[in-house]
């Protein structure tokens, strides 16, 4: 009987492999790093300062872009610097004259008498100011690459002139507060020249030259009041007694000057006024809302290579962030009040005991209190806002689907630091300001870690051809930076 061979063992059980959906790639933790240090910033500073000043402030878009280059160029993500290159710099020069060129000519008009004029290059200017935006952010945004690839800002002009619908509200809403400036102007003179009158016309009637009768003699009335008993003589009592009876009135019957009252504001002046405070604040607002939608739109429409930005960004947290804004900034007004009668306190005292060496010191002190005010009383609001849309922006942004951003930014300590840095400032008549500028952008920059999901290679590249530079005057204008 033949015998059976055995059966080959049976290979080892191994788990089916899993579906392409649930393979997926490791997320990896790639912080940015600002390398600069205030001390090699100050070389360029201290340069870009001496040329301005040297022409005249012509060397401005190339102080710009050195400074910027010097801020890109050390500031690493993932181990690789950003770069800011632009093939024709002098571009940049262009569009700063034409933008300096503008502006003259609006002052001019203003400064002339040519309303008009002015009105409606303010007009044009509100008209073309989404355009300008736009190139500014696709020169901005094409002159920066990573890594050999090149960023683009890909939103259409339909898209950029639907976000700037509250600058068409802001025009009309500043254009009601300069026709209600105007009548409130024309008020005042109009009860100013009423005023006038009136005091002319009681001078005139009571205590001014009277005319002479056709035989030389005064006129009865005066005669009287010429031959009226003075004090101490019999009947001078009963007239003294006789005019307070009478709540003494003059001959005319009108009330003396010392009881007149101050003119009460015209109705159509009060409603001027009223209109005035809510233009000025639904600008504010109209601000708030352009600002929100720029924001938005230079996120989302922004690419690097082939992959588009996304931003988590409700405009309920743009509104509490400006609530929080104006608290500060009220906070920020009493102290410097406070602050502002502790001063005036301390210069009477020292201007009433002379000049002893303590009340000498007392004064000083009180003058570098009101100086140090003009600039102190808004550095911590503008301090809270760029940290808490700093907070906003980088926190919600992301890389299409394989990349978010956060930041540890703490809005406290940055508003502790400006502050720090403006009394520096002045202290050092202006010499700290690069140290200033470097420690601040570092603080923002080593905040913020990027989250990428598997390798960064996943990044295809794509070059944007370069865009016009004449909106990047306007954009230094605004302040409207990358980071």
């Amino acid at each position: 009987m033949p015998v059976t061979p055995p059966l080959p063992p049976s290979p080892p059980f191994a788990p089916p492999p899993l579906p392409a959906a649930a393979q997926r790639p490791a997320i990896e933790a790639h912080a940015v790093r600002f390398t600069g240090l205030g001390s090699e910033y100050f070389r360029v500073w201290i340069v870009n300062v001496l040329l301005m000043l040297a022409t005249l402030g012509l060397y401005t878009p190339f102080a710009r872009y050195r400074s910027i280059k010097y801020f890109y160029g050390h500031t690493q993500v993932a181990g690789s610097p950003l770069e800011f290159s632009v093939r024709r710099p002098w571009r940049m020069f262009l569009g700063f004259v034409v933008m300096l060129s503008f502006y003259g000519l609006f002052e001019a008009a203003n400064h002339f008498g040519f309303q008009k004029l002015a009105i409606g290059l303010w007009a044009a200017f509100l008209a073309v100011l989404p355009f300008l935006w736009g190139s500014a952010m696709r020169f901005r945004f094409g002159c920066t690459r990573w890594r050999g690839v090149r960023m683009s800002f890909r939103a259409t002009w339909g898209e950029v002139y639907k976000a700037s619908w509250p600058l068409a509200l802001a025009g009309a809403l500043m254009m009601g507060v300069g026709f209600a400036a105007a009548v409130l102007e024309d008020g005042k003179e109009t009860a100013a020249s009423a005023a006038s009158s009136a005091a002319s016309h009681s001078a005139a009637s009571g205590s001014g030259p009277q005319a002479a009768t056709p035989d030389g003699l005064p006129p009865e009335g005066n005669a009287a009041e010429a031959r009226a008993p003075e004090s101490g003589e019999p009947g001078a009592d009963e007239s003294e007694a006789g005019e307070s009876e009478s709540g003494e009135l003059d001959e005319s019957g009108d009330e003396p000057a010392g009881d007149a009252r101050e003119p009460e504001l015209p109705e159509h002046m009060l409603l001027a006024l009223g209109g005035m405070l809510l233009a000025v604040l639904g600008g504010w607002l109209a601000f708030m809302r352009l600002e929100y939608n720029y924001c938005v739109l230079r996120v989302r429409r922004a690419f690097l290579g082939q992959q588009p930005g996304r931003l988590r960004l409700a405009f309920s947290e743009w509104v509490v962030m400006y609530v929080q804004i104006g608290i500060i900034g009220a906070i920020g007004m009493v102290a410097a009040w406070v602050l502002m009668m502790l001063a005036f306190v301390g210069i009477m005292g020292a201007a009433a005991g002379g000049g002893r060496p303590g009340n000498i010191g007392m004064l000083v002190m009180a003058a570098l209190v009101i100086l140090t005010l003009v600039v102190a009383v808004t550095v911590p609001a503008r301090a809270f806002r760029v940290a808490r849309r700093f907070q906003l922006v980088w926190n919600g942004a992301g890389l299409g689907g394989m990349a978010r951003s956060k930041t540890s930014l703490k809005a406290g300590a940055y508003v502790w630091l400006c502050v720090r840095n403006m009394l520096l400032t002045l202290l050092t008549l202006g010499f700290y300001r690069p140290y200033a500028v470097v420690s601040e952008y570092a603080a923002r920059a080593n905040s913020v870690t990027l989250y990428v999901r598997g390798g960064l290679d996943q990044v295809s590249g794509e070059m944007v051809r370069q865009q016009g530079a004449f909106g990047d005057a306007v954009a230094d204008v605004l302040g409207l930076d990358l980071i």
